[in-house]
């Protein structure tokens, strides 16, 4: 159980007590049990503010049962620990399938109707599984890990439920980390090294000044205080709301927690008898991608081809090319879920012949457009939007978001603002009683952390060209003895690791590995 009052002093504090820390300390853990001759035992503190600790908002109590993960298992799963998992959910199999059955009303009647006969015949690697198996798995192993390295006086692991939102520097290279708790009481701990795994930033909030308690509902954060939480508000919204074309949903954005909520809502036949319609506005006007087999397997990418062909090119040029060779792809009704890795196979084939500088002027100034271009979701969650969508319950449109006011003449509604492609304000004719924020992340230099705007102010983070993420060496430190793992690797670009995001379960247990090596390397 957590502590209210932390003790003073440790040799490791980790920041965060989700996905990025369990993955983590689960390596490191490992490590410590693999080679603990003449080991002493490692205080660790671990710092979480919510009350449930390592699984995070997606595999955790802030999601649905009904989540799934965005690809399938194969993909979704780190390699190292596939059979681990796959053998977990093999013997734990009646017990998840009866609490799918006993709360997961039709959403989960239709996922084991669809899924059960692939388990039967042990084809894991193409199933989109409800995402808190995976939570439940982690914290699972880590629980046996933890217990089994403080019976061994390996490691001591004290949890503390607390916000941390300040580090300072001490001397010795030790470090201050101050904390608040829910409560708002204040604390604090010292660390000779600071793990810092808090998570991506908070969402970028679209609220406009406008909108008051006697307005429409704003939801900032869709997994606030839970995704299920605010569908069932939503629900009793429009249950409060007679006129029937006036009980709408107007989401800012259209990336993967957009497509949750749609999965989701199309499974609550209730929910739905009484929607109007949804309207998703973001700038391109689409949904991640379907996840198919390739249907296009002989398909070429012509002017990316002809550019593999030159011994000189630009890293503007490459993205130009991509952007072209899509909008073509598109025009003969190839969408990119269809030709995935082709494309990525040969787009990281013209990454490697640019020099590092171009490599990296890419990475830093297109990686997170390429990968709006090339998002992807499982048949499920697309399949549902795409009912919805032909149902008529659902419209994307392709705009810029301006603004919602309040509808004067009827309290409780609001009316949207957008700029269309043809860069003309235009105000959409329905009203909505409910706005539902899914932009994404903020960027760090706007960011509403007081943790990480505390980071930069004291120059112990510095934010890297993207924007998205902290610099950092090789070995992950930010500053000496000061280690970043998970999203706040956004934009990584070394001669170890490149990428753009670490915001997948596999890419975050990839740098928890290599990072816990490091760590018990240097004790």
């Amino acid at each position: 159980m957590p502590v209210n009052n932390p003790e003073q002093k440790y040799d490791i504090a980790i920041l965060g007590g989700g996905i990025s820390s369990s993955l983590t300390l689960l390596h490191l853990l490992r490590n410590m049990l693999s080679s603990n001759e003449g080991r002493k035992e490692t205080r660790i503190a671990v710092v979480e503010k919510q009350s449930e600790f390592w699984k995070g908002f997606p595999y955790g109590k802030r999601s649905s049962i009904n989540s799934l993960t965005i690809t399938t298992l194969g993909e979704f799963v780190p390699e190292k620990e596939k059979e681990l998992f796959i053998d977990w959910l093999r013997s734990t199999q009646d017990k998840w399938i009866g609490l799918l059955k006993t709360n997961g009303g039709l959403a989960a009647k239709e996922w084991i109707d669809n899924n059960l006969p692939m388990i039967k015949k042990n084809e894991w690697e193409e199933i989109y599984i409800p995402r808190f198996l995976f939570g439940d798995y982690v914290d699972e192993k880590l629980v046996a890990m933890i217990q089994k390295a403080q019976q061994k006086n390996i490691a001591n692991i004290q949890l503390i439920e607390a916000e941390a939102i300040n580090i300072l520097r001490k001397d010795g290279n030790s470090y201050e980390a101050q904390l608040k708790d829910n409560n708002g009481r204040m604390s604090s701990l010292i660390a000779e090294k600071i793990i810092l795994a808090i998570g991506s930033p908070p969402v970028k909030s679209v609220q406009p000044k406008t909108a008051e308690k006697t307005g429409y509902a704003y939801i900032d954060d869709i997994y606030l205080p839970g995704i299920e939480d605010n569908i069932e508000k939503v629900e009793e919204i429009f249950s409060g709301i007679t006129d029937a074309d006036k009980r709408n949903v107007l989401i800012v954005g259209s990336n993967a927690s957009t497509l949750e909520f749609l999965y989701l809502v199309h499974h609550r036949p209730a929910f739905k008898k009484l929607l109007n319609k949804i309207i998703a506005v973001s700038y391109s006007g689409l949904l991640p991608h379907r996840i198919t087999p390739n249907n296009f397997p002989d398909y070429q990418f012509i002017n990316l081809i002809s550019l593999a062909k030159k011994n000189n090119y630009s890293s503007a040029e490459l993205m130009d090319t991509i952007e072209k060779d899509i909008r073509i792809a598109y025009s003969k009704g190839v969408h990119i879920g269809d030709t995935y890795y082709q494309l990525s196979d040969l787009v990281v084939q013209l990454l490697n012949k640019l020099d590092v500088s171009e490599q990296k002027h890419f990475h830093s100034a297109f990686g997170w457009r390429f990968t709006k271009l090339i998002r992807r979701a499982g048949a499920e969650y697309r399949d549902a939007a795409e009912e919805l969508l032909q149902e008529k319950k659902l419209e994307l449109l392709k705009g810029k978001f301006l603004e919602v006011k309040l509808y004067p003449k009827e309290p409780g509604f609001g009316i949207f603002h957008y700029e269309n492609t043809a860069n003309k304000q235009v105000e959409h004719p329905l009203l909505f009683p409910v706005v539902i924020n899914c932009s994404g992340f903020e960027e760090l230099d706007a960011c509403s952390s007081e943790i990480i705007n505390n980071l930069i102010k004291q120059e112990l983070c510095k934010v890297n060209s993207t924007n998205r993420g902290f610099e950092v060496s090789e070995k992950f430190e930010a500053s000496d003895n000061l280690y970043i793992v998970g999203p706040l690797l956004g934009g990584i670009f070394n001669d170890k690791l490149r990428y753009w995001h670490v915001e997948n379960a596999r890419r975050i247990y990839t740098v928890g590995s290599m990072l816990a090596d490091i760590l018990v390397n240097q004790a």
